[in-house]
């Protein structure tokens, strides 16, 4: 009888370069996704869009911002910076 093994893959090789032009809140995600062995295809099952479509963000969509901060625990104004702003305390 065949024993039952894991295969673990050693010298993976690294994730291609990221194309320019991705915002740094998107490159937070990418690290995150590294960091805990996760994939873009993982991150786009838990939202509901497909790998190609989470692949094509440049930056985090407004409207997904809060569920991918609350899966990454990065906080939103991390991810969309542009979309908070500081109130100044000028009168």
């Amino acid at each position: 009888m065949r024993e039952n093994t894991v295969t673990v893959r050693q010298n993976v090789p690294p994730r291609p370069p990221l194309r320019d032009g991705r915002s740094d809140g998107m490159l937070l995600v990418v690290k995150w996704l590294d960091e805990n062995n996760r994939s873009l295809s993982w991150l786009a099952g838990q939202v509901g869009r497909s790998r190609q479509a989470v692949s094509a963000w440049d930056e985090v969509p407004p409207t997904l911002m809060p569920e991918i901060s609350q899966i990454t625990g990065i906080p939103p104004n991390k991810l969309r910076p542009d979309l908070f702003f500081m109130r100044s305390s000028h009168k």
